[in-house]
């Protein structure tokens, strides 16, 4: 737990640099710095993460030639066959997968964030970076759904869907987030947004005859019918909850800095809504990652908007916030990341 506080220390320190003592000829040294700090981290992890053992096991059997279709995604399996190409050493998959999903995250993050520090501060505190450690395929799809954001602000609605289609092929689930295209433009008074969150909790009990009929058409799926997270109104979907709330609130504000944060806004009550459905079934929780994720460029754009002599407190009071959740989190060994071993 310990290199995780101190990757956290770092990017603080590496803030502080950034805004205040780094000219702009040394920031793009500093922010490679950055990327190549969680990308070691992640590539060099040995039995970190509850699925760690799997995914090895697999890439082992493409390597040694006793691989059979396990039911991954096309996209994944090819990804395997052609890393194993270059080499027999079975740590290489990861060292790949962690490339493509931190490289998919920071060039994003260059492009969309107004604060590029304090999302990378986000991406790790909210945990989407442990959560990568474990759901490798899905985070792989995340990551370009994410990086799609270019194609949805120049309105290229072809290039959009052919980064869907792409996710898709690393994780099924990822064709839910084609929704994301089409409600940027969607302005809904205070009132519509507490209609349609009401909506969601109401239809809760029906998501067991969904769910059935779902794995009708994606048999895959059978094993999430019985499986209720019990977590759709935990501490997640109460940070999500706060969020929207707040946005919301200030979002005439957010609107007049720049049109686009009302997408933002958007997939954060989408996310809340698949959070609140996943007290019925788990993979809703995965759902809704597709759109939780945007909260992370939506924070720092409400840090901006606030009133400058209180800007420098909002940040350590998110500072604060975030750092006691991700640690609650590591405590429990949420995704069994800690402790941490490297393997080089």
């Amino acid at each position: 737990m310990l290199i995780y506080n101190l990757l956290i220390l770092v990017i603080l320190i590496f803030y502080i640099l950034d805004k205040y003592y780094i000219s702009e000829n040394k920031r793009k040294f500093l922010r490679i710095s950055t990327f190549l700090t969680l990308f070691v981290i992640s590539a060099f992890r040995f039995y970190v993460g509850t699925d760690f053992k799997g995914y090895i096991g697999v890439y082992n059997s493409v390597i040694d030639g006793t691989y059979v279709n396990y039911g991954f995604e096309p996209g994944y399996d090819i990804l395997m066959r052609i890393t194993s190409i270059f080499s027999n050493n079975n740590r290489l998959i990861f060292v790949v997968t962690s490339f493509i999903i931190i490289g998919a995250f920071f060039l994003t993050f260059e492009d969309f964030s107004i604060n590029y520090y304090i999302t990378v501060f986000l991406f790790i505190t909210m945990y989407f970076y442990f959560n990568s450690f474990n759901i490798i395929r899905q985070f792989i799809a995340i990551g370009i759904v994410f990086s799609s954001l270019r194609f949805i602000r120049r309105r290229e609605l072809m290039k959009f869907i052919i980064c869907i289609l792409l996710a898709a092929m690393f994780h099924k689930t990822a064709i839910m987030a084609v929704i994301i295209y089409f409600i940027r433009d969607i302005n809904l008074s205070k009132k519509k947004y507490f209609l349609i969150t009401l909506g969601s909790i109401i239809l809760v009990p029906l998501i067991p005859i969904f769910m059935k009929i779902l794995v009708m058409v994606v048999p895959k799926y059978k094993v999430y019918l019985n499986f209720s997270s019990g977590s759709g109104l935990g501490t997640t979907s109460m940070i999500m909850l706060i969020i929207l709330v707040i946005s919301i609130h200030f979002k005439d504000k957010l609107l007049n800095k720049d049109s686009f944060n009302n997408l933002y806004i958007n997939t954060t009550m989408i996310a809340f809504i698949f959070q609140i459905l996943s007290e019925a079934n788990t993979l809703f929780t995965r759902v809704s990652m597709y759109f939780y994720i945007f909260t992370i460029v939506l924070i720092p754009q409400l840090i901006d908007i606030s009133e400058d002599k209180y800007k420098k407190k909002i940040i350590i009071g998110i500072v604060i916030f975030f750092i006691v959740f991700c640690n609650y989190l590591l405590i429990s060994n949420v995704g069994e990341v800690v402790p941490y071993r490297i393997s080089i």
